[in-house]
């Protein structure tokens, strides 16, 4: 038994938008398969990788900066020898280790989303977050050398903290790079 199809108006479009009824037959949709279009590949921006994995190296120092003392006190008579972000000495001052534990967390999902997603959005938004928590992260350490260096002499946490965080600060301007940077005609990653 052969199958009718319901008459067509010639210049139909098709309800994926891709055909267009010519009277007789569907014909490709010119504006969607057009040769001059460039094809889409997935080239991948070495900037925003760069980036992404700089944001996984800092985890590592700003872990160090916050377990390692920032300050050596000279005076130990009222208290501990030494402080350090995840051990103050005092009740209640694990609320301090808040902060850097969230922006380990945030550079842990924007390294991964920069290395493993790179559409525009991706790299704009891990931008940001990478400079914000990296200007963060060296004013945090150089606030905790800053008000504690006066009762005793600077331990290694501060300063590997602060290294940390130039490290976040250099993950995000390598992918500010990525997205100022000129890309090849067709280069730009869709999200899928």
């Amino acid at each position: 038994m052969q199958r009718i199809d319901p008459p067509q108006l010639t210049g139909q479009l098709s309800p994926d938008g891709m055909w267009r009824w010519d009277g007789t037959r569907w014909q490709p949709e010119p504006s969607v398969f057009s040769p001059t279009a460039p094809p889409r590949t997935s080239k991948r921006s070495w900037l925003a990788t760069t980036g992404g994995i700089a944001a996984l190296i800092a985890i590592p120092f700003i872990v160090a900066g916050s377990t390692l003392p920032f300050v050596y006190y000279t005076d130990t008579s009222n208290g501990p020898a030494s402080s350090s972000i995840f051990n103050l000495g005092y009740t209640g001052g694990l609320f301090f280790a808040l902060e850097p534990i969230a922006v380990m967390v945030c550079a842990l999902v924007t390294g991964i989303f920069l290395i493993a997603w790179q559409n525009r959005t991706v790299r704009a938004v891990g931008t940001g977050v990478l400079l914000a928590f990296g200007l963060q992260t060296v004013a945090l350490f150089i606030g905790y050398i800053g008000g504690e260096a006066p009762y005793g002499r600077v331990g290694p946490g501060g300063p590997v903290g602060i290294l940390g965080g130039m490290v976040l600060l250099a993950g995000g301007s390598l992918a500010a790079g990525s997205l100022f940077g000129r890309q090849a005609p067709g280069s730009e990653q869709t999200a899928s």
